[in-house]
């Protein structure tokens, strides 16, 4: 089997579509309970917060310290051919990724993630399906975004210029 993307360090992003409105940045994680979205991320497509339903439920992220949700809302999700009715737990945080899928997605579904060829893998009924990873997930502002608290920690914070002189 030939690898579309040469590079297969990185994560698979997916692109997929909520109210015709193209997502690029869709991640699965084959271990979380939930599927997530972030608050901004419904404002762009189109969906307003009170149209979420009120829930205190948290999640316990990998420092297992819990960030509690907005609430959860579902909405109509399309990723390559398949499309159905997700519910999303929200929440109103600053990540790298616009949606996260996890168990109730890939249970229905039964997809199952390749990060070294770049895909997923399925089927809907008798019919084999592939898609492929968003080649370039982040457009250059949403890049710039992402490396710049690394440049300002790499160059501005002392601890770190020390660190690397070697004189801590």
């Amino acid at each position: 089997m030939e690898v579309p993307y040469h590079d297969h360090r990185c994560p698979p992003f997916l692109e997929a579509q909520i109210n015709e409105v193209f997502v690029r940045r869709v991640l699965i994680d084959i271990g979380i309970l939930v599927n997530l979205i972030p608050l901004q991320v419904l404002t762009v497509v189109g969906i307003a917060r009170h149209s979420i339903t009120q829930s205190d439920t948290p999640i316990i992220g990998f420092s297992n310290i819990a960030i509690p949700t907005i609430g959860y809302i579902q909405m109509d999700l399309k990723v390559g051919p398949v499309r159905s009715s997700t519910v999303f737990y929200a929440m109103d945080v600053n990540v790298s990724y616009d949606i996260l899928l996890g168990h109730p997605w890939l249970n229905k579904h039964r997809p199952i993630p390749s990060t070294y060829h770049q895909c997923v893998n399925g089927r809907i009924g008798n019919i084999v399906i592939r898609i492929l990873g968003n080649q370039f997930p982040f457009d250059i502002l949403s890049f710039m975004m992402i490396l710049l608290p690394l440049a300002r920690m790499l160059f501005l914070d002392q601890s770190v210029l020390l660190c690397c002189n070697g004189k801590k």
